[in-house]
């Protein structure tokens, strides 16, 4: 019984829940993982943000909706040098490996990406 409490106290707790698989840093090439002078290239998704960690365009996770087999709708809310626009991406993960497919409004600028996982 007391197992049972701690468990359900656990997903209660703001922050304990499991990070989504694909939070963490993803570069296009592995080795740009090491490079600390390379963190403009990487791109960090958390639970609540997407962005690179040395730019100042950012964008709130406002939604996820996992819409496929692996697959997971990123609806966010950006700001780029002042600039305010939305965005959709779809993400696709198969283990440390990342595909990023943009999508802007309806499709008004589709790209797909191909991104590593860096090690933590």
């Amino acid at each position: 019984m007391i197992a049972r409490a701690t468990i359900c106290i656990a997903f209660l707790l703001p922050g304990s829940a499991l990070a989504a698989p694909w939070e963490g840093d993803w570069v296009v090439d592995p080795a740009l993982c090491a490079s600390p002078a390379d963190d403009h290239r990487r791109i960090r998704l958390t639970s609540t943000r997407k962005g690179r960690p040395t730019d100042e365009s950012v964008c709130d996770i406002i939604e996820t909706e996992d819409v496929g087999l692996n697959v997971t709708r990123l609806k966010l809310d950006c700001e780029s040098h002042g600039d305010s626009y939305e965005d959709n991406l779809f993400l696709m993960l198969d283990q440390d490996h990342l595909w990023i497919w943009y999508a802007a409004g309806e499709w008004k600028r589709a790209s797909m990406g191909e991104y590593y996982r860096c090690p933590e």
